[in-house]
């Protein structure tokens, strides 16, 4: 019947359908292509997911390994900054130690050159200067014209030029050069006993003497406290009136004397109210306490043995002028 066909159709009919059978070999090659095609495009998109989801997992395992060094960098930078603002303000309290302490010395030695500076006035008045002596330049004619008128010749003619001389006693040095080596406050070094002997005790005999001795002992231990009256009440203390004294009257020398200042011993309630003169007496005695505590403390660094002597000399002749009856009173 294939046969026949082409024969009974017409020579068109007959070329249509060989043209359309062998067509279809190829429509059935281009729909298997089509199918290869489409299989290994669907392998491809899976693959192409792996990797894209590798990739992902590989981002996100960096972006947290980096996240949390950071964040271990962040705590150790946190800790290391905490390490350092304790060391600081250890730092500081330190700094605020060691400069409390340098005040405080500042202060002692401030004091200690006030001391120093604050000795008595001589008892002799000035001497008048070159320059007022001699102005006139005609002294001698003035003089010899006063004495052929009959009057008074110029005492200022006439007097001295005087000038204040010191000079080291080799005993008193050799003394206190020992007792510089190894400085002590026992009284029984030579040094002491003789500043004991010839100033301490004699500025400090009063007419009580029981209450001299424990200003003494009190001066000694560094207790002593002397502190203006001002307008302050009187206080209601154990001790007699005639013990303590009171503003008109010394409790050292038992005279009517103005009491300007009052002692009191320690953490002692009872207050004794001196007069100037004693009150000079006794802070000329703490002045050359105050500095022979200083020497022993290591305090005094800057000065030699001889300017040391000197200024112990300079602190022993204000007791002397003291117990002589010299002070300085408070205006």
């Amino acid at each position: 019947m294939a046969t026949s066909c082409p024969e009974r159709m017409g020579g068109g009919a007959a070329l249509e359908l060989t043209a359309c059978r062998a067509a279809q070999p190829t429509v059935m090659r281009s729909q298997r292509k089509d199918t290869r095609v489409f299989g290994s495009g669907s392998k491809l998109n899976l693959s192409g997911r792996l990797l894209i989801v590798f990739i992902l997992s590989h981002i996100f395992s960096s972006w947290f390994s980096c996240h949390f060094s950071t964040f271990s960098s962040q705590k150790e930078a946190h800790k290391m900054v905490r390490e350092a603002n304790v060391k600081q303000a250890n730092a500081e309290k330190q700094l605020k130690e060691a400069l409390g302490k340098i005040d405080v010395l500042q202060a002692e030695v401030q004091a200690l050159k006030t001391l120093v500076l604050s000795s008595p006035t001589s008892p002799v008045g000035e001497l008048p200067s070159a320059k007022t002596r001699f102005r006139k330049g005609h002294s001698r004619n003035k003089s010899t014209s006063s004495a052929i008128l009959g009057t008074q010749p110029d005492p200022s003619a006439t007097q001295p030029i005087v000038r204040e001389c010191r000079e080291v006693d080799s005993q008193l040095f050799s003394e206190f050069k020992a007792w510089k080596e190894e400085p002590t406050l026992d009284r029984g070094c030579c040094f002491l006993e003789r500043v004991y002997r010839e100033d301490i005790y004699p500025c400090l005999t009063f007419s009580k003497s029981e209450l001299g001795s424990a200003i003494l002992e009190a001066v000694e231990q560094n207790t002593l406290s002397v502190e203006p009256v001002g307008f302050q009440p009187l206080p209601v203390v154990k001790a007699s009136a005639v013990e303590c004294g009171g503003p008109k009257k010394c409790a050292l020398s038992g005279q009517t004397k103005t009491c300007k200042h009052r002692i009191k011993f320690g953490d002692s309630s009872n207050y004794y109210y001196v007069s100037p003169y004693c009150r000079y007496r006794i802070t000329a005695v703490c002045n050359f306490f105050t500095y022979i505590r200083y020497i022993h403390q290591g305090l005094v660094k800057q000065q030699d043995a001889e300017q040391m002597f000197w200024e112990v000399m300079q602190l022993r002749r204000e007791m002397s002028f003291a117990k002589l009856g010299y002070y300085k009173d408070q205006l």
